[in-house]
């Protein structure tokens, strides 16, 4: 008697039921995730959140540090243009720092190395140009020019003319005397009048608070660099300048023909420039001296 099974013959009911039950839990399991998914992203996209906006929070911004106030040194040259202002100019070039030119008319058409070094003043965006009288006190005859006030107004007239300057910013040759609004001062009582007619005459006199002096038969400056950042570093901590925080230092273009003279006046400007509480401006934006009149 032949015992195998006919494979043709086909399934009974009973033996399909566990396989439909099967089916049926697996086809409602995986339908109730597919709308836990599609329930869980609708709420979000609906309200215009993203998923991941909805897991970070929002940090507030940290106050931003008011800017610090930094003292302003006016690094300020007399008597050019001569045979120091070309070097004079080169460093302010390559160390790209604002300084203020008190210039002499005379000096200006003296010679062609005079002349082509006044050109370069004018195209030098980083000098700022000021009067310094036409002849220099007539040629350091300081009595005399300062005992007659009309012909020292002439004298500044005439450069300021011939410059073509566009301010009315003066420094009196051999002088150290000041008129800005409230402040006065003048170092030599018998040019005061003298002083005080330029003031009436629409000028701005600016003086200095510490000079860097130089020997006139050597021309060289008696005083290094360490030794010109020692003294800032004095007036300004005893507050012995003559507007709080600001300071402005005369030196003279001729002082720096040399070499060496050259190199002290680079590192003093580089000392200055890494000095976090300094700053270097033109004489113009000295508190006090009214701002360049707008153009016609």
């Amino acid at each position: 008697m032949d015992q195998h099974t006919n494979s043709d013959q086909p399934p009974s009911e009973a033996s399909l039921l566990p396989h439909a039950r099967f089916t049926l839990v697996l086809l409602l399991t995986v339908g109730f995730f597919a709308c836990n998914d599609r329930q869980e992203f609708k709420p979000l996209k609906s309200a215009g959140i993203t998923p991941a906006d909805s897991m970070v929070k929002p940090v507030a911004a940290a106050p931003a540090k008011p800017a610090k106030k930094k003292k302003k040194i006016y690094l300020t040259f007399d008597d050019g243009p001569n045979l120091g202002t070309p070097n004079v100019l080169h460093i302010v070039r390559e160390e790209q720092i604002p300084v203020t030119f008190f210039v002499i008319g005379e000096h200006t058409a003296a010679s062609r190395l005079q002349q082509a070094t006044w050109d370069s003043l004018r195209n030098l965006p980083l000098a700022e140009l000021c009067n310094h009288s036409y002849s220099h006190a007539w040629r350091n005859r300081y009595n005399k020019f300062y005992a007659s006030p009309d012909s020292v107004v002439k004298d500044f007239d005439q450069t300021r003319e011939m410059l073509q300057l566009d301010n009315h910013i003066a420094r009196t040759p051999g002088r150290n005397a000041w008129r800005i609004d409230s402040l006065k001062f003048t170092d030599n009582a018998k040019s005061r009048t003298a002083v005080d007619s330029l003031q009436q005459a629409g000028y701005t006199v600016v003086g200095w608070d510490l000079e860097w002096h130089f020997n006139p038969k050597t021309l060289n400056v008696t005083a290094d660099a360490d030794q010109l950042v020692r003294q800032i570093d004095t007036l300004f901590a005893r507050n012995r300048t003559k507007r709080p925080d600001n300071l402005v230092i005369l030196a003279h273009d001729q002082a720096y023909r040399g070499t060496p003279d050259t190199i002290e006046l680079r590192k003093l400007i580089r000392k200055i420039k890494q000095n976090d509480n300094y700053e270097f401006a033109v004489v113009s934006s000295y508190p006090g001296v009214p701002q360049k009149p707008a153009p016609r």
